[in-house]
């Protein structure tokens, strides 16, 4: 199964300004969503400062890696990354 058949995109988009919290928008959004508990997952490549700053606004949720969740829905996450769709560029 491939990662695109699962993620669905919408309409959701939210943007901050320079004065504003990234976190709180993520956080918002996930509380405006009902996601108050449970686990998220969070790409294996973010750096730690943006887990810490998603975790210290919504403490009660449990964060793992993405990686683990694609692996539960039978993604291969062997497989790297096509050029232009996050792979690193040189």
């Amino acid at each position: 199964m491939r990662a695109r058949e699962l993620i669905h995109v919408g309409d959701d988009i939210r943007i901050w300004q320079e004065d504003e919290s990234p976190y709180q928008r993520i956080a918002g959004a996930l509380q405006d969503r009902g996601v108050t508990s449970g686990r998220v997952a969070i790409d294996d490549a973010a750096r730690f400062f943006v887990f810490d700053g998603i975790r210290k606004l919504a403490p009660k949720l449990e964060y793992v890696g993405a990686s683990q969740v694609l692996k539960a829905a039978g993604v291969d996450t062997a497989q790297p990354a096509r050029p232009g769709r996050g792979a690193e560029r040189k």
